[in-house]
């Protein structure tokens, strides 16, 4: 995944976000100076990292100038499928002999460097280079790593290595192939399968295929004896509850792990509890998922607010009723396993999008979740649980409601109704996008943009004006829309 390019080396950093961006911008012939510009490196060595993608063994001779294609006086550009893409940067990642340390350290957790040094061809002051930026990538999820002589070990909570693994797997591996050699992959599908039908799961193949990796790496990290620690489940509110209202789940879980990867209980539970953060096992039916939201408002938020929440959460649809509950339950669960991971378990990094693109959201709903008591939770939790309540909190209102507050003032020529029919299009075409205040009482002092469908009123205006057509057409929309997002950056 993304965030150990950098550890991979540059050159493979570079080959990497060179495959994006032609796949990116692909059917777009992308010349020698664009690629130059956007990667920061000189021609030269676009010419040369291009060369060096083109040897991918996937890229035989046969399918190399079909999927990257250089034209002259055009550039280069991506004409394979996405499963090409996935399975050229597969390979890529997989021929760099840093990615084969990362992968001993997850299995093994532990990696000879003098060893590795010999076998790869590495001089060791180049390695003791690399581990600086791995320190680095680990550092994101609260892991790092400890040198003792000539050997390094991966060190952190057994839970978020595990959870590290899965998603560093799953971004090189879902779709093409299985990373876990030992580890029949029919064999924990069928578990899979068989612990959804306890509780009439609708088990879909991607979550399988998810829940089989979650489930490998469990059993490759519990062979080789890294285990959660044993309190872990004491440590818990929500999940322990989860647990104690499926005693057939669990003991059917147990039995089955003990059976087949000589699984203790407190490693089964752990298990049971993660499958179940991901695909609902222990909530089938909506009434189940709001039975644990009524837990958590009356046992850990302890809070009048949640009187509050529960009131706003009536005024959603039902279907996005059990959408802002499956996330709570799921924040819960997650923060409680996993503490403050901030990925997905798919590898996205949707805290960092959300604080990138919408910087005034995450405050306030941290101020509203500082006024919840939230009982057990420790200051890092309530930073993890902040994810997952922006999340739902989505669903209340409108993440543009959090952004700056932008004031528009409308002024037209046009009798009422249809400035009001303007007013309406205006405000509904951008409500899910901007923070908009459209006036057309003059109410306020100053506006950060006037849009007009008169010359005249455009005139001596000391911010930003626009001049539009009664219909408010598709290209003044475009425009009205480039104005905004100028604005909106400004206030960031």
């Amino acid at each position: 995944m993304e965030v150990f390019n950098e550890f991979l080396g540059r050159q493979a950093e570079k080959e990497l976000q060179l495959l994006k961006l032609l796949y990116l911008e692909a059917p777009t012939f992308l010349s020698v100076k664009e690629l130059s510009m956007e990667l920061q490196i000189d021609r030269r060595t676009v010419y040369k990292y291009y060369n060096a993608l083109t040897k991918i063994p996937y890229l035989n001779q046969e399918k190399k100038g079909e999927i990257l294609v250089q034209k002259h006086n055009l550039g280069y550009t991506f004409k394979g499928t996405k499963a090409d893409y996935k399975l050229i940067k597969q390979q890529l990642i997989q021929s760099n002999p840093f990615y084969e340390m990362l992968v001993t350290l997850f299995f093994y957790n532990e990696v000879n460097i003098t060893k590795f040094s010999i076998e790869n061809f590495v001089s060791e002051s180049s390695i003791r280079d690399r581990l600086v930026k791995l320190e680095t990538a680990l550092a994101t999820f609260h892991l790092s790593i400890q040198k003792k002589d000539k050997v390094i070990y991966l060190n952190g909570d057994e839970k978020r290595i595990r959870y590290v693994m899965v998603l560093f797997f799953w971004r090189i591996y879902n779709g093409l192939d299985w990373p876990f050699q030992g580890i029949v992959q029919g064999k924990t599908k069928s578990i899979i399968s068989t612990l959804a039908e306890v509780t009439d799961y609708k088990i879909t193949k991607v979550n399988n295929e998810l829940l089989s990796y979650i489930l490998a790496v469990n059993v490759i990290r519990n062979q080789k004896f890294f285990l959660v620690d044993n309190n872990f489940i004491e440590k818990t509110a929500l999940s322990r509850h989860i647990l104690n209202a499926n005693q057939e789940l669990k003991r059917t879980t147990e039995k089955i792990l003990k059976k087949n990867y000589f699984f203790n209980s407190n490693e089964s539970d752990f298990v049971l509890l993660w499958l179940s953060m991901v695909a609902n096992f222990h909530s089938n039916s909506n009434n189940l998922t709001k039975e644990y939201a009524h837990y958590i408002c009356e046992n850990i938020v302890s809070s009048s607010n949640s009187e509050w929440y529960k009131r706003r959460v009536t005024e959603l649809t039902e279907r996005e009723q059990t959408a802002f509950w499956e996330v709570l339950v799921y924040g819960h669960m997650c923060t409680e396993l996993f503490k403050d991971i901030g990925f997905t378990i798919t590898g996205y990094d949707v805290k960092s999008y959300l604080e990138d693109t919408y910087p005034a959201y995450f405050p306030k709903v941290r101020a509203i979740l500082s006024q919840f008591t939230l009982g057990m939770y420790t200051e890092e939790e309530r930073e993890s649980l902040l994810y997952y309540y922006t999340l739902a909190y989505s669903l209340i209102e409108e993440v543009s409601f959090f952004s700056n507050l932008i004031k528009v003032k409308l002024e037209t020529d046009l009798p009422q109704v249809l400035e009001i029919g303007v007013k309406k299009r205006i405000e509904k075409t951008f409500e899910n996008f901007y923070n908009l205040d459209v006036d057309t009482t003059n109410k306020y002092d100053s506006y950060d943009l006037c849009i007009s469908t008169s010359p005249l009123s455009i005139l001596d205006k000391d911010y930003a004006s626009l001049l539009i057509n009664a219909q408010v057409t598709l290209n003044d929309f475009v425009k009205i829309n480039e104005l905004l997002k100028k604005i909106s950056d400004h206030k960031k």
